[in-house]
């Protein structure tokens, strides 16, 4: 699958499971960081592609592939 032009292969979305399941207790928005960092997933910059990694979790939800923390209340969660 490609999402934001990024080629998102089977062993991405393990990685991004075993995130999920690893680390419980971040935000989404922890989470998004953690996982473009652990999958290489930045800009020609270098920085982490956060919000695109947050827009593949909502339609990842969405589609019943990915069971994410709660949205808190907070802006960034």
């Amino acid at each position: 699958m490609v999402f934001s032009g990024r080629e998102i292969s089977e062993s991405d979305m393990e990685l991004i499971k075993w995130a999920i399941a690893s680390y419980p207790s971040l935000s989404r928005y922890e989470l998004a960081g953690t996982v473009c960092e652990i999958i290489g997933w930045v800009t020609p910059s270098g920085d982490a592609k956060t919000p695109q990694c947050m827009a593949f979790f909502a339609r990842m939800e969405a589609d019943g592939e990915l069971d994410l923390p709660a949205i808190s209340g907070y802006a960034n969660s």
